[in-house]
């Protein structure tokens, strides 16, 4: 999006460049830049959380010199804290000790300036905004309550000493825009700092503020901006991506200061008759066959937090001893077995329900074997004019290679833990 508002041809160079090269071992290595980013992250998690329940809140200096409870609630975050940079593999050597503490001074500094003007900060988990109609997601670090009136505000932590002012101000206001069309969906909710309910808050929140967060800096700047992504922004994008697929570029009127000037090389302009995102088409062709993408959402789910397994080993100790008990001669022992057995059911699934903060639907369609899994088998030939314009996009040989990763990526955009069919249905409207 920044890109495309930018110029036009910098989204067809850029894609067409992403079908051409692998990403190199440097840039995936990530180097010293991605530890920075990631204790940013994880010390904003812990230290603009509510505090430790029963504890006051510290501050860094306040917890050497407090009382008892203040020294107490900030080894805990800090304990907190290293365990999970010990799970990214981050090892707190002499420059990345002096990184984290620098990270850790300069959030007590933020969280002092935030509680004074607007109220009290407590980040409540991770958010996800799914963008219908550019077939996106966008993901801002976390989700956050401020003030007594608990609004709902986004935060994005950036954890340079520099700040990339104009960059960072742009993802702030498409967080926010995103966030005021389409909702976020809280998909980690933390309850408190030791605790992480395993379900993702079902319902979208409408969400149209950004805190920007410069932890090393102990700065932060509030967002309130939007930018438009309307029909004929989000086709303009998809054309660029399009065009840059076939090795073309769209027609503009550019002067020579524009930033596309400074690209590696050229490509030759054209025009195409932009096409619905694949994955929009897709998920549209699977509401179409009546796949219960809430129940594809919650499969994917289960199977991530590893609960489907434990799911699967109960359904598979329920099946053999309702075969011990189909062998039992006396009905009315019979019956009163398979009456134990039907309750032993439901409260396993209860518990786990309760434990996990799962709704009971999901469990129990896994406990019982009742998933069914999607049939797509006529899904081409019912969506055949919106496929056949990406099988001349791409080529027959590349469509065949893409299609299956544009059906997962429309599993990721479209499947919300409820109402995904209604939200496909709403993209669809917003293209057609």
């Amino acid at each position: 999006m920044y890109d495309y508002l930018k110029c036009p041809k910098i989204v067809a160079f850029k894609t067409h460049m992403s079908l051409r090269e692998r990403p190199s071992a440097s840039r995936r290595a990530g180097g010293l830049r991605h530890e920075t980013g990631v204790i940013g992250e994880i010390t904003a998690r812990h230290m603009l959380a509510e505090n430790v329940p029963g504890h006051e809140p510290s501050g860094l200096e306040g917890g050497m010199s407090g009382g008892h409870d203040v020294q107490e609630d900030h080894a805990q975050r800090m304990t907190l804290m290293k365990r999970d940079l010990g799970k990214h593999r981050i090892a707190l050597d002499e420059t990345i000790g002096g990184i984290f503490k620098e990270t850790v001074k300069g959030l007590e500094i933020i969280k002092r300036q935030i509680n004074d003007q607007y109220g009290e900060i407590n980040v409540i988990g991770r958010g996800e905004s799914r963008n219908g109609l550019l077939s996106s997601t966008s993901r801002p670090d976390f989700v956050a309550v401020v003030g007594d009136r608990k609004k709902l505000v986004m935060v994005e932590v950036k954890n340079a000493k520099t700040a990339g002012a104009k960059p960072d101000k742009f993802q702030a206001t498409f967080y926010n825009t995103v966030g005021a069309k389409f909702g976020i969906t809280v998909m980690e909710e933390y309850g408190g700092l030791s605790s992480l309910k395993i379900a993702p808050m079902t319902t979208r929140q409408k969400i149209s503020e950004t805190i920007l967060v410069y932890p090393r800096r102990g700065e932060f700047e509030v967002i309130k901006d939007r930018v438009d992504i309307g029909r004929k922004t989000a086709q303009g994008i998809w054309a660029a991506k399009q065009l840059g697929m076939k090795g073309k570029a769209p027609e503009t009127d550019c002067d020579s200061g524009c930033p596309h000037h400074r690209l590696k090389r050229r490509l030759p302009e054209g025009n195409i008759d932009v096409a619905i995102p694949l994955p929009l088409v897709y998920s549209k062709g699977r509401t179409e066959q009546d796949v219960d993408l809430d129940a594809v959402y919650w499969d994917h789910f289960l199977k991530k937090k590893k609960i489907a397994g434990v799911l699967e080993d109960f359904r598979t100790d329920c099946l053999w001893e309702k075969t011990r008990i189909d062998k039992i001669a006396d009905p009315i022992v019979r019956k009163a077995e398979l009456d134990r057995l039907s309750k032993a059911r439901l409260d396993f699934v209860k518990t786990v329900s309760r434990k996990a903060g799962l709704e009971t639907k999901w469990l129990s369609n896994r406990a019982s074997g009742h998933y069914n899994a999607e049939l797509d088998k006529s899904l081409e030939r019912e969506m055949a004019d919106e496929i056949e314009a990406w099988r001349k996009t791409l080529g027959a040989r590349r469509f065949e290679r893409s299609k299956y990763s544009a059906k997962g990526q429309g599993t990721r955009i479209y499947a919300l833990p409820k109402n995904s069919a209604r939200f496909v249905e709403k993209s669809w409207n917003e293209w057609d």
